[in-house]
């Protein structure tokens, strides 16, 4: 057995592979050290509450040996530049699929961290329409904006498929600025490799070279009016909210660092976080929603890796009771609701028969 396998306890509840990542990071925390979740307090909630846990790395996974029938894995994503260790954690999760596990949350949520691209399709596809509000244009090179662009109707917000704090995010008035821009975020590959295909494109049939642009990214309504928006976190029945304001001179609230977490909360924006929440099959998600003054508009959701300043900053969170909300004036244990979150969710699941 590797070192950094875990011994866990045998119960008859569900079988649980926690993995995290090389550093030994889980999902993100901003008032621990190193900024992550402690894995090891998670797995203690999780075996309370009658789990049978093991908690390694993702590189000690021996898929040749792991019995992975009925076997639940909750796992951590990653976000480093060009997201090269996302895309091993990709390999292992799918082997393991492979083999008969089940992934929390699923794979297409995965698929959707830090990809705008599949996280707005995931609106189109998977949510009711009340939250299809925003209209969204896909593009994976400059090329199709090129052709595109002549269709969309002005103005509209660009955003590349990476990133966080609205990096790379423009409001753009017409179709010169939104060429403009999108060509900036679009541009793949060192200025060498540019080169040659601009030599190329000169000597041989334009059509058959490969774009420089490559770099996937969308184009969606923009929502006038907007001085800031509610970030909603669903942990099971916990709903945490704030409101953040918009930056000076600017349609952006994300990265601003203007919160405002002991205001009151809209019942209507609860019940609308509530519904979005139903609708998916997955344990937490956090939500970005604007209010035009006549209805709400879901702007961005993550699944997993998102920041947490939300539950760790409150002094509250709000819980159904009945046909009503009832607000729980306390401050909150990180670990323990993302553990109560995913008994809450594998409970749910096996008494479904998804397990």
């Amino acid at each position: 057995m590797s070192p950094a396998l875990r011994t866990r306890t045998t119960t008859n509840g569900p079988k649980v592979l926690l993995l995290h990542d090389y550093r030994g990071h889980f999902y993100s925390s901003v008032v621990h050290r190193f900024h992550t979740m402690q894995v090891d307090r998670i797995a203690a909630f999780l075996r309370e509450g009658g789990c049978d846990v093991t908690v390694t790395g993702f590189a000690d996974v021996n898929l040749r040996t792991i019995d992975a029938r009925g076997l639940w894995v909750v796992y951590a994503s990653q976000e480093d530049p060009t997201l090269l260790y996302k895309s091993y954690i990709e390999d292992v999760i799918l082997a393991l699929v492979r083999k008969g596990a089940r992934l929390v949350p699923g794979f297409d949520y995965f698929r959707a961290h830090h990809n705008k691209v599949f996280m707005e399709m995931l609106r189109d596809v998977a949510l009711p329409e009340e939250f299809q509000t925003i209209v969204t244009k896909t593009f994976g090179t400059l090329e199709e904006a090129e052709r595109a662009s002549g269709s969309l109707r002005y103005p509209v917000v660009v955003k590349p498929a990476e990133g966080a704090m609205s990096t790379g995010v423009a409001m753009v008035e017409d179709a010169e600025a939104f060429l403009k821009h999108a060509a900036r975020i679009s541009r793949n590959g060192a200025w060498i490799d540019r080169i040659k295909q601009a030599v190329k494109h000169v000597v041989r049939d334009p059509e058959s070279i490969t774009s420089i642009h490559r770099r996937k990214f969308i184009a969606q309504t923009f929502i006038p009016g907007l001085r800031g928006d509610y970030k909603v976190l669903v942990y099971g029945d916990r709903l945490y909210t704030f409101r953040r304001d918009n930056r000076d001179g600017d349609f952006r609230a994300s990265g601003s660092g203007r919160f405002h977490f002991d205001e009151q909360t809209p019942p209507k924006l609860l019940d609308y976080g509530e519904r979005l929440f139903r609708s998916l099959d997955c344990p937490f998600v956090s939500i970005d929603v604007g209010f035009d003054g006549r209805q709400y508009h879901l702007l961005e959701m993550q699944f997993m890796m998102f920041g947490n300043i939300g539950l760790e900053r409150s002094v509250r969170y709000h819980r159904r009771k009945g046909k009503a909300w009832q607000e729980v004036r306390e401050s909150s244990d990180l670990e323990r609701v993302v553990a109560d979150s995913l008994l809450q969710y594998l409970h749910r699941s096996v008494r479904g028969g998804r397990g």
